[in-house]
């Protein structure tokens, strides 16, 4: 298939999501273009690296799993359903559905697959081996994991009871 949109090319369509999301690209007049803060991520590579990292965790509940995933990656290579059970605990302990009860291991790794594209398009993670979905943070990745938690352990606490 040739594709005719950017989002006929997954990978692409994740980046500019994130990028939208950044604010480091603009739609004008049908034509996408970079932003001021674009271009000043754009010269300097340790910004751009450090916008790619906050864009990849998200916000809110996303930022919150999103460190969870994150910190047990930087443990090591792990397996889809590994991960996703270090994850879940956390969720399980946390996190209600807007009905009240807790989420499901189905509710965790659909985050997960949310969360794994966008690291993967950016070239973060890693499949080691595809028959067993072993997930690893490339040399990249480890440091936009860690630049990512340093951020939000650093930020102010957006809640009163925090």
């Amino acid at each position: 298939m040739v594709p005719r949109t950017e989002y006929d090319v997954v990978r692409l369509a994740e980046l500019h999501e994130l990028a939208r999301a950044a604010r480091l690209l603009a739609k004008r007049h049908r034509k996408l273009a970079r932003t001021t803060r674009g271009r000043q991520h754009l010269a300097d590579p340790a910004l751009l690296q450090a916008a790619a990292a906050r864009a990849w965790f998200g916000d809110g509940v996303r930022a919150e799993l999103a460190e969870a995933a994150a910190a047990a990656l930087l443990g090591g290579k792990l397996t889809l359903d590994d991960l996703t059970a270090a994850v879940h605990t956390l969720a399980v302990e946390v996190f209600t559905l807007p009905d009240g009860s807790a989420p499901r291991r189905d509710d965790t790794r659909h985050f997960l697959w949310q969360w794994l594209r966008p690291g993967e398009a950016l070239g973060f993670l890693a499949y080691r081996d595809r028959r067993r979905s072993t997930i690893s943070l490339t040399p990249t990745g480890r440091v936009a994991a860690r630049t990512a938690l340093r951020e939000r352990a650093q930020a102010p606490r957006t809640a009163p009871w925090t």
